[in-house]
């Protein structure tokens, strides 16, 4: 029965091979699908917890000869993650560009190469990680001393790319959150708050990966708790990187209208008014999914030349210029329908949620919806009293005039009596 040393030892492993799984469908895909780069990152952590768990059950023989590839995927885990964090914001096609985050881990492949096949036997590198990594002894030889500082200098080139990556991703966040703002009316499928989440995860791992790689790996050999303190929150991480990797959507998708288009005051002008049309005549703003590619297909044009017009024509990002059409069309249906359902308006004005709509009306016109609403239903309810005032007040000016009358038929009919009486005593 495997004890909590041994659990803990596993999670990553069984963790990471779950994710590679799962993500390995999209391998076959042609698309530039960003789970692609979601695969390598979990194949990466797996085979390098797979040499932590060769290491801590003593199977040096397995762990030396897996070594040299574990340099490599051990230095790409974060790179990886990058890369694919940077190809679900990036709106541009696959570049080439994305591989030069591997050439460290490849010239470290490569070092380690050069090392443990051309100048170690195969009975050298079993005595270097029996011995010499698990300190068991003192080295005494130089090439094997060569061998450890290298070893020590790819522990700390890790936990530097490690920082490195994570000053990157955060930097990353906040151009996506700028970036959305110009493409999509609905922020809320594509804010990717989550990898504020999943940031603090990587951080307390390289918390972690700092501990782990600053002390010598047998002090882990014979405290095996302290491995708690690394591949607790580097499982977690793994785990929530695989969880929202799997149900994250594509963010951006390629311009289908991406010819170049002179940019004058004609072409300007036109692309104009056929927005606006589309906003005053067809409400496209209505559209919870209404995004900055789906406007450019409508008029004909390219997003990147669209966005530019509305940036610089109305001086609002898409997000703002759609929004703002609905907050409008919010206030005129409310005028019209005060007692309606408040979260009703807000998805029928386009709003995939309330918190959404409640957020910009109030920023627009200061109050909350249900403030507006409230003053509104206030104001019916009061010229409702009016008018049942005014309603009450003509029945009485009625029922007056009805009476007057009715006196003045019974004075006439008392009078012509009198008179009747008076001529037939003569």
């Amino acid at each position: 029965m495997l004890n909590f040393t041994y659990i803990i030892i596993l999670l990553p492993l069984f963790v990471s091979f779950f994710w590679g799984i799962i993500f390995a469908i999209h391998l076959f895909s042609k698309a530039n699908n960003p789970k692609k780069h979601l695969f390598f990152f979990m194949l990466s952590t797996f085979i390098s917890f797979m040499s932590g768990v060769a290491f801590f059950f003593k199977n040096y023989q397995f762990y030396s000869l897996i070594y040299i590839p574990v340099v490599f995927f051990a230095l790409s885990q974060f790179p990886s993650f990058y890369v694919y964090f940077n190809s679900l914001t990036n709106k541009k096609k696959f570049s080439v560009k994305i591989y030069v985050h591997y050439i460290y881990p490849t010239v470290a492949m490569l070092s380690a190469l050069i090392i443990h096949v051309f100048l170690f036997s195969k009975e050298e590198n079993l005595i270097f990680v029996s011995k010499y990594l698990t300190g068991i002894e003192v080295i005494d030889q130089t090439k094997f001393k060569i061998a450890f500082y290298i070893d020590r200098f790819y522990k700390i080139s890790f936990i530097i790319g490690g920082v490195f990556y994570y000053i990157l991703t955060k930097r990353r966040i906040k151009e996506h959150r700028k970036i959305t703002q110009n493409y999509f009316s609905n922020l809320d499928a594509v804010n990717l708050d989550y990898m504020l989440i999943i940031n603090i995860l990587l951080f307390l791992s390289l918390l972690g990966g700092v501990f782990f790689h600053a002390v010598n790996r047998s002090l882990f050999v014979q405290t095996p708790y302290l491995l708690c303190l690394t591949y607790v929150p580097l499982s977690l991480f793994i785990f929530m990187v695989g969880y929202y990797g799997n149900t994250q959507k594509i963010i951006f998708t390629e311009d289908t209208n991406c010819k170049q288009q002179e940019i004058n005051k004609t072409n300007t002008e036109i692309i104009k008014q056929k927005l606006l049309l589309l906003m005053t005549e067809n409400k496209l703003f209505l559209k919870t999914d209404i995004s900055l590619a789906d406007l450019a297909t409508e008029i004909g044009t390219n997003r990147t030349y669209l966005s530019k017009i509305i940036n610089e024509e109305f001086d609002l990002n898409f997000n703002k210029f759609i929004n703002t059409y609905r907050i409008e069309y919010s206030k005129e249906y409310l005028n019209s329908n005060s007692e309606i359902n408040l979260t009703d308006l807000a998805e029928i004005c386009g709003f995939n949620s309330y918190s959404t709509f409640n957020r910009f009306f109030k920023n627009t016109y200061g109050v909350s919806p249900s403030e507006y609403q409230n003053k509104i239903f206030g104001e019916v309810l009061d010229e409702r009293r009016e008018e049942k005032r005014r309603e009450e007040k003509r029945r009485e000016e009625k029922r007056r005039e009805e009476c007057v009358l009715l006196l003045k038929c019974l004075f006439n009919i008392k009078l012509r009596k009198v008179n009747y009486i008076i001529i037939t005593s003569k």
